[in-house]
């Protein structure tokens, strides 16, 4: 059986520091291609930052990704593994927990990283091109269905921007990122 110590030996482990803003945070966390990170002082845990904190932390209550810390809106409460814990005991957990990422600690110290997804992959074996097929399958439907960007519109003035991402300002009358709300083309 293997263990979570010997998956993730030798793998870099993405973590940030609680001072950095939410907004330098979920760049980091695009650029990497991760859905979470661990938040760390030294080598010590101290918290994890998901695309879930981001969203009912962040976004939903409408607060400034700019203007907050991670340390301010992480989940402080982390659910850890150990190097030497087996995959299925780590995915029984993370299935239990509900939870998607499992920062794997040992003696205190932070020492690896893993995913829901991670666990899968390697528990498949030799299954990994069924996997990679669905996950094309996916990304060819996710492209076909949304084949032109999102619309924005200005809660001041009601400009409206086709793009991916809200503009940081509206072209018409400067409002800042936050009076952007998604809207239906029409």
């Amino acid at each position: 059986m293997r263990t979570l110590g010997e998956l993730v030996q030798g793998r870099p482990i993405f973590a940030l520091h609680q001072h950095l803003t939410v907004r330098q945070a979920a760049q980091h966390m695009a650029s990497k291609k991760v859905g979470a990170v661990p938040v760390v002082e030294g080598t010590r845990l101290v918290g994890l930052f998901s695309e879930r904190d981001l969203v009912t932390r962040v976004v939903a209550p409408g607060l400034d990704p700019r203007a907050l810390t991670i340390g301010q809106v992480m989940t402080r409460e982390v659910i850890i593994a150990e190097p030497e814990e087996t995959f299925d005991v780590a995915l029984e957990r993370m299935m239990r927990r509900h939870i998607r990422h499992l920062p794997v600690v040992s003696n205190g110290r932070l020492v690896g990283f893993v995913s829901f997804r991670d666990l899968v992959e390697h528990n498949l074996g030799g299954k990994e091109h069924p996997l990679k097929m669905l996950s094309t399958d996916v990304h060819v439907a996710a492209s076909v269905t949304a084949s032109s960007p999102p619309m924005w519109e200005c809660s001041r003035c009601g400009c409206r921007e086709a793009q991916d991402v809200p503009p940081e300002r509206c072209p018409s009358c400067a409002a800042p990122l936050e009076q952007f709300q998604p809207v239906e083309r029409g």
